[in-house]
């Protein structure tokens, strides 16, 4: 998958930008605060719809400004497609192939990326929350069936909780029908965490391999998903009626699991020191990329942002090697001192100044 091109208005402020790509390795130059990481955000939100950075999406319009658009031409290995988005301060329209898509959900997952950015340290100190919506994007990049799943049960959730709040105040007596609708939300629970599970699983098969390499087989990594129920969910919140009741919430399923992250055995949120927690997020990432290349027999975008500030020179050394297999990067960086003469003559080089690139 390479993304040949790109038309960015208003993002932030990128007022008007048009790019040819590398189909290798394309490095974003410049200062802090002048634009680097809006052009990767630009390409983020042409993939899922949605900013990495807020979840007030509004935020990246450009100020004065009633829109931002961002489209671009992508190649697969036996297609061609156009892809735009679209976003007011009310609306969100996409397109492939100017068709507008009616549904955003048949939108998301058709370019795949993977990003590394500061925020992502998130995925380990975050509270489980962060860490569930960490999982369900990476599963929805590739699994329609997935995003469904995950759909249906947030709207058999509401219902739930609803209904519970309605028996806490004696509005309704009916546990029928809260044993109907928990029954439901078990069913499609039952196959969100078995995606999850196996998702885990496959990274977990793959990322050991990476993080020796970044650490010159120093460390070990695993993943661990934790549940908040043993076997049956359905038995185990019919069990709990009388608490859930009582606090007017579902108090077990997918949306109250966790993610803990074992650095040699021991929590890495807790024991592990800066440099290594961001290598464990890198290592988490760049195993990503293999997850999708098996899932749909491409290779995703790689986007890297500032992600040489905290690594030392081995693990930098080790990171600079994987980039150089074909895979198609982006790195913002205010120091291009790191960048050997190798990675020189592959690269395009785009240098950012109060949001112009050139």
């Amino acid at each position: 998958m390479i993304i040949n091109n790109i038309k960015v208005r208003n993002f932030r402020c990128i007022h008007n930008a048009e790019l040819e790509f590398n189909k290798n390795l394309n490095i974003v130059v410049g200062n802090n605060g002048q634009g680097k990481t809006s052009l990767l955000e630009s390409i983020y939100l042409l993939a899922f719809t949605k900013s990495h950075k807020t979840n007030f999406e509004r935020e990246v319009i450009m100020t004065g400004c009633d829109f931002t658009k961002v489209n671009a031409a992508v190649d697969f290995s036996e297609t061609k497609k156009d892809y735009s988005i679209v976003l007011t301060k009310k609306t969100k329209k996409t397109k492939i192939n100017d068709i507008e898509q009616k549904k955003l959900s048949e939108y998301i997952g058709k370019i795949n990326v993977i990003m590394f950015s500061p925020e992502d340290l998130r995925i380990i100190k975050g509270d489980p929350n962060i860490k569930r919506k960490f999982i369900d994007l990476e599963l929805g990049q590739t699994s329609p069936i997935y995003i469904f799943n995950l759909l249906m049960y947030k709207k058999i959730l509401k219902q739930r909780n609803e209904l519970l709040k309605k028996i806490q105040k004696n509005e309704i007596d009916d546990y029928i029908l809260l044993d109907v609708i928990t029954e439901q939300l078990s069913q499609y629970a039952s196959k969100i965490v078995a995606e999850r599970e196996i998702f885990i699983e496959t990274v977990n098969s793959i990322i050991n391999s990476i993080h020796r390499s970044l650490t010159k087989d120093l460390e070990k990594i695993r993943i661990e998903y934790k549940k908040t129920y043993k076997d049956d969910l359905f038995e185990e919140l019919k069990n709990k009626y009388k608490y859930d009741i009582l606090v007017g919430s579902t108090s077990m399923g997918p949306h109250r699991d966790d993610l803990v992250i074992y650095l040699n055995d021991e929590d890495i949120s807790i024991y592990g020191s800066q440099g290594q927690q961001r290598t464990a997020v890198l290592s988490i990432k760049l195993s990503l990329i293999e997850f999708v290349k098996s899932k749909i027999n491409e290779y995703p975008v790689l986007l890297l942002d500032d992600v040489f500030s905290e690594l030392d020179s081995t693990r930098l050394e080790s990171l600079i090697e994987y980039i150089k297999r074909n895979i198609q990067t982006f790195i913002t960086t205010t120091d291009i001192s790191f960048i050997n003469d190798e990675l020189r003559e592959k690269a395009n080089f785009y240098y950012v100044e109060k949001g112009n690139i050139r």
